[in-house]
């Protein structure tokens, strides 16, 4: 009995709202635009004209635009905090893992400025195990087949002038391998700096970012609260109000 007379009921109301929607889409808007989605609005533009009807559809414009900029910023709040752990882990933003992902890159910034004595530190820094060993060989493999498939597209699309020119490039080529260790410091730095970016712009073909920008397990603590600070004294009218004295204060002196 009672699922019949709900079912009435709702009928009743999908009624009401139709033939509101139709008579009064003002009215419409006034009592049920909360539960429309922002696909819903271009039905109303044929609509415009009226006061009430563009109050109520630019109010609805402001709230949709107002909540994808929070859903945008929750999402990059999200990935910070991904990057962070993932950082604290050591591993994804190791400079052999960065390398791995974008070797062309690595080649340019850090790989041709490295000598002889840089690799040899590099490896026995790293202890690795034989597997290790083997499975860091595999990965190089991978990186060169990857680093040649880069530079046959950037050289495809590289333009030279002349053989004057080339003989220039080679001669600042050799100038530009001889780097101090302050510079090449910079440059890794510069070059991890690009791959964080990378990351969180969300441009990392291999990363899952559905599993960081829907999870509410990366919503950092400091981060939601500092958000909701800013948020208040943005729409605090006590805020504008000590502006305006503050404005006044200045003005009588």
């Amino acid at each position: 009995m009672l699922k019949v007379t709900t079912s009435i009921i709702t009928q009743e109301k999908l009624t009401i709202s139709s033939e509101l929607l139709d008579s009064k889409p003002s009215v419409f808007l006034s009592r049920y635009g909360k539960y429309l989605v922002e696909d819903d609005l271009p039905y109303f533009n044929k609509l415009r004209g009226d006061y009430m009807i563009d109050f109520h559809l630019d109010s609805l414009s402001q709230r949709f635009h107002a909540a994808a900029e929070k859903d945008k910023k929750k999402v990059k709040n999200r990935r910070f905090e991904a990057m962070r752990r993932l950082t604290q882990e050591g591993e994804y933003f190791s400079v052999e893992e960065m390398k791995r992902r974008d070797p062309l890159l690595f080649e340019e910034m850090i790989g041709k400025y490295q000598t002889n004595e840089d690799v040899a530190e590099a490896v026995a820094a790293a202890d690795l195990s034989l597997s290790e060993v083997l499975l860091r060989h595999l990965q190089a493999v991978q990186n060169n087949e990857l680093y040649e498939q880069q530079s046959r597209i950037q050289t495809s699309t590289e333009e030279f002038d002349s053989e004057d020119e080339d003989d220039d490039n080679e001669m600042d080529e050799e100038k530009e391998c001889e780097k101090d260790d302050e510079e090449k410091l910079a440059l890794k730095n510069e070059f991890v700096e690009i791959m964080q970016q990378r990351f969180l712009n969300g441009e990392d073909m291999e990363f899952d970012y559905h599993k960081v920008d829907n999870n509410e397990d990366f919503d950092s603590l400091e981060m939601v609260n500092r958000d909701e600070e800013d948020r208040y004294f943005a729409d605090s009218p006590d805020c504008d109000l000590r502006e305006e004295e503050d404005d006044d204060d200045d003005d009588d002196s």
